[in-house]
């Protein structure tokens, strides 16, 4: 019995579905504590569980690291680069998806002011309002499938671009 996502359930809901488990089966419970998405301050079931069970014997709780990531070697560094910058978040990570979504809300500022400030250095990243204007006011989204070189220059002017973008007072025309 497979559970994926597991940090975005409450407390209730993991401990029903951990008592669920039949004679003979087997759980296995996915999640990223690192992207719970449930409401303050509701307790992630996920994080109470590894909390609470930790020291049972036939259960295995296994973390996994950045060097865990295999399918495109711009995500590591994408994601290390964001995880220098407070505020930035990777918000799909690990992703079998062509792009990161990158929340910028926390970092104090606009999805729009970071793509300027990044257009102004010839590197194209999308805002979230081009794919959504429900809660697109959060992030941007950038591309894993370009060349090396132009993955490397995101993450080098990252932190710089997040200061040009506290500076920028209106944004030009976006896609």
């Amino acid at each position: 019995i497979i559970l994926d996502e597991g940090q975005n359930t409450t407390v209730a809901q993991m401990k029903m579905f951990l008592t669920r488990m039949g004679h003979g089966s087997k759980i296995i419970v996915t999640g990223d504590v690192t992207q719970i998405d449930l409401p303050k301050p509701t307790r992630s079931g996920l994080v109470d569980a590894v909390q609470r069970l930790h020291d049972i014997n036939n259960l295995a709780i296994i973390y996994l690291g950045d060097e865990d990531i295999v399918r495109n070697p711009l995500v590591q560094k994408i994601v290390k680069a964001t995880q220098q910058v407070p505020g930035m978040h990777v918000v799909n990570y690990p992703s079998q998806a062509n792009l990161l979504v990158i929340e910028c809300i926390d970092a104090g500022i606009t999805p729009e002011a970071l793509c300027q400030a990044y257009r102004e250095e010839g590197i194209m990243i999308r805002q979230g309002t081009y794919h959504t204007t429900a809660f697109g006011h959060r992030f941007v989204k950038v591309s894993t499938t370009v060349p090396e070189e132009w993955a490397d220059a995101f993450c080098r002017l990252l932190p710089a671009m997040v200061e040009k973008a506290r500076d920028v007072k209106q944004v030009a025309a976006l896609f």
